[in-house]
């Protein structure tokens, strides 16, 4: 969701929401890692413009595949230039080792880099195998692997998503 819009299921933004209550109880840069399988585009909207939030969005962008945005020249606007990531799946043959090298040699560079002082996943497990919508093969086990490297960068806040399979 973004401002004014309800989108992809969503009525409230709270990762968005999330990180402005951190700003606002003192973290200056809060950094968004969103891995939920559908691209985050309200997220990214409501932060384009701000260097203050980092958002990090690992999705699917194929052309099957809804919202079909955030691809990886989307890199935000003005002040917030280079405060979006936008690492986009063109299929979705996408596996654990995909995920874990895509975390150790882009996201967490690029995080050490920025330097939050918080952390929100937006964490949908809709990206997990089994899913019915993602159609992904991601494992529990993971995602219990990039929670833990992200654990070891700054306090983080994890808001469920989205994941619709239930075995």
């Amino acid at each position: 969701a973004d401002y004014s819009t309800a989108q992809s299921g969503c009525y409230f933004n709270n990762a968005a929401i999330a990180a402005r209550a951190g700003q606002g109880a003192g973290a200056q840069r809060v950094l968004i890692v969103d891995w939920d399988v559908h691209h985050g585009q309200g997220t990214e909207a409501l932060f384009a413009e701000d260097d203050t939030v980092m958002v990090v969005s690992l999705h699917r962008a194929d052309e099957e595949f809804y919202p079909g945005t955030g691809q990886v020249t989307d890199v935000g606007i003005g002040d917030g230039r280079g405060y979006t990531l936008n690492i986009p799946w063109q299929d979705n043959m996408v596996t654990d080792g995909d995920y874990l090298q895509c975390m150790l040699h882009v996201v967490l560079p690029v995080a050490h880099q920025f330097q939050p002082d918080m952390i929100v996943v937006a964490a949908g497990f809709d990206a997990a195998h089994g899913d019915f919508f993602g159609q992904t093969c991601i494992s529990p086990a993971c995602y219990a692997h990039m929670t833990h490297m992200l654990l070891g960068l700054a306090p983080c806040l994890f808001v469920l998503e989205g994941g619709y399979n239930l075995d």
